[in-house]
């Protein structure tokens, strides 16, 4: 799996700096920037110490939508619940629901939104899967950075175990079209992008395990012209 921590309009240099550093002490390198520079600033790099090369090579992108649409599986990260998804995995879970994925998924986005307000509800619906770091208090939420590095600590399982249990893929970007299959199958039978319904399924898809999506995916390849 090849994992992009994206970042979305981050507000402070130091920040960026920091969630490099964090990356890249636990073996993950790919860092995707939206609608900001500030990782640029030289104060980021001071904040780095050792990880320049992670800020200098880190992908820009002007929306979150462009940012993940080559991407698998989108892991949104959230300090509050919010109404318009059920269900919130701790970082741990996320990494267990992946390791059930690990012949249909190559790409894994893990989503960070600003310092000062989060992700907006539109970013989270982008999402297939939406964390949360459980907290005994509210307030003082986690750092950018600290948030980072959990996550980045949970999944590291799989840049240290990598080349021990991470499988060849027979075709690439195969949940990617298990999910566009079961978009177009749900706007068949009517249930639109814009329904409640809609958002639920999707999101129910994310935690499905591997065994459970490709019996689903045989099942929407034979539907799917039948309702053409």
């Amino acid at each position: 799996m090849n994992f992009y921590f994206i970042l979305v309009e981050p507000l402070l240099p130091e920040n960026i700096g920091s969630c490099a550093r964090a990356m890249k002490t636990m073996g993950f390198t790919n860092l995707r920037v939206v609608n900001s520079k500030r990782h640029f600033n030289e104060r980021a790099a001071w904040l780095a110490h050792g990880s320049v090369d992670i800020l200098r090579g880190a992908e820009l992108f002007s929306t979150l939508n462009e940012a993940v649409k080559d991407i698998d599986i989108i892991i949104g990260t959230t300090a509050r619940i919010r109404r318009i998804k059920k269900h919130y995995l701790a970082p741990e879970e996320v990494a267990e629901i992946l390791k059930q994925k690990l012949r249909i998924v190559t790409s894994v986005g893990i989503v960070f939104g600003r310092e000062d307000r989060g992700l907006l509800n539109r970013e989270i619906e982008l999402c297939d899967v939406v964390s949360h770091i459980p907290m005994k208090q509210k307030f003082p939420s986690l750092n950018l950075a600290q948030a980072v590095m959990i996550y980045a600590y949970a999944l590291s399982r799989f840049t240290f175990e990598r080349g021990e249990e991470e499988p060849e893929h027979a075709e690439e970007q195969t949940m990617l079209k298990f999910k566009e299959e079961m978009r177009t199958v749900l706007e068949k039978i009517g249930i639109t992008r814009k329904s409640r319904t809609f958002g639920r399924i999707m999101e129910r898809i994310g935690a499905l395990g591997q065994r459970d999506i490709n019996l689903i995916y045989s099942i929407l390849k034979k539907l799917s012209p039948r309702l053409d």
